[in-house]
């Protein structure tokens, strides 16, 4: 493993339903991270398999622009969603070979689960990237989202692999955080 945290829960408990699908296109320049225009919420069909399929095929739409305060690479949560994260394909880039790509600071199993990698061909994997294809896709389910009220900042980290213009790599780790904005408690 390249580091140390949690990785998320293997599945949403039974009778979950997301309310949204958040979707995130994460570009980078000069190690200044941003949210490409396409990105937003789908608040229509909410159909995970669907709307991957139409990510791979880069026929996605979505219905409304990101919550308010978002900013790369942090996302903000508002409900119980999916996250979908694209990688700018236009960069030399991909979640990290033979790892998680994604870890939580502290252990949230039962909060953030279902962690899948998507390849260009739309071929699917559970938890870790294959060593090849690479994977510019990610998607998890997020089963619960704290008050707005209470400012939890779930803290997690992202793992990359870059391929310099020599075609050599290096892994890079980033490290944004999960800013729970929902409504009051029920």
């Amino acid at each position: 493993m390249i580091g140390s945290g949690y990785a998320m829960g293997t599945s949403t408990p039974p009778g979950w339903t997301a309310q949204q699908i958040l979707f995130l296109q994460l570009s980078s320049s000069a190690y200044q991270y941003s949210y490409l225009s396409g990105s937003g919420i789908v608040t229509e069909d909410i159909n995970i398999s669907s709307f991957i399929e139409s990510v791979v095929s880069g026929t996605q739409e979505v219905d409304l622009p990101l919550p308010s305060g978002s900013s790369a690479p942090n996302i903000v949560l508002t409900v119980p969603c999916y996250v979908v994260v694209q990688l700018d394909s236009r960069l030399s880039w991909a979640f990290q070979p033979g790892a998680a790509p994604m870890l939580t600071q502290d252990n949230l199993a039962t909060k953030y689960c279902a962690l899948n990698l998507v390849d260009s061909s739309g071929n699917v994997y559970a938890a870790t990237a294959p060593s090849t294809p690479p994977c510019g896709l990610l998607y998890f389910s997020v089963v619960s989202v704290s008050p707005a009220s209470e400012n939890v900042s779930d803290q997690f980290s992202y793992y990359f692999q870059i391929t310099q213009s020599d075609g050599s790599s290096c892994s890079v780790i980033l490290d944004p955080a999960l800013k729970n904005r929902g409504g009051p408690p029920a």
